[in-house]
């Protein structure tokens, strides 16, 4: 009978851990939906069962997590905004200037998956009280990102939108309300038709 494998404390170890004697690291060693083999590594066997957990999870969920650990938010605006054929050039190059101008140095570095619903909301305060835009124009620049993390969902990299339910508040707390404005009545339009002559 087989024995099984144990750590350099003695406890067993599941199929796919092993114990490395040079570092005392964890490894969690997996085959992913593409027959490639992958690692996972920790310092202690708790926190690398729990990456296992998630990396069965992602597995159910149909997740590519070795993708989502390595995407950037500037791969997949580039890959969002290259599948955009519909748009009209200047909404084109009003997405790509909103993207490039505010967000591309600031968060693109980022994974996917290290983004966070508050880090969006500091990012959107940030973007209100130290670069003085107006809600209006965040508002443009959320409809860009958000558009690009559902994309990420659909392409199953992600599992949420950090971005959901942003706007809401960033409305309430700033006290936004867009301005109607009123149609010239009669009398008032007569006037203007006068002067213009």
């Amino acid at each position: 009978m087989a024995k099984a494998r144990k750590d350099l404390k003695g406890r067993a170890l599941w199929k796919g851990e092993c114990q490395r004697a040079s570092d005392k690291r964890y490894v969690y060693t997996y085959t992913d939906a593409y027959g490639k083999r992958r690692s996972v590594y920790a310092n202690d066997l708790a926190e690398l069962r729990k990456k296992e957990q998630g990396l069965m999870k992602d597995q159910f969920d149909g997740i590519d997590s070795a993708k989502a650990r390595n995407i950037t938010l500037n791969k997949m605006f580039e890959r969002y905004i290259a599948t955009k054929y519909d748009l009209r050039p200047n909404t084109f190059h009003t997405y790509k200037y909103l993207y490039w101008h505010y967000v591309g140095e600031m968060l693109g570095k980022k994974k996917l998956i290290e983004l966070r619903y508050a880090d969006m909301v500091h990012f959107y305060f940030y973007l209100i009280e130290e670069k003085q835009l107006k809600v209006r124009t965040v508002e443009y620049i959320h409809i860009v990102l958000h558009s690009v993390f559902e994309m990420a969902i659909k392409d199953e990299i992600i599992r949420q939108n950090p971005t959901h339910g942003i706007m809401a508040q960033i409305k309430k707390k700033t006290g936004y309300s867009r301005e109607t404005k009123d149609p010239l009545t009669m009398a008032p339009a007569k006037i203007y038709e006068f002067y213009c002559q």
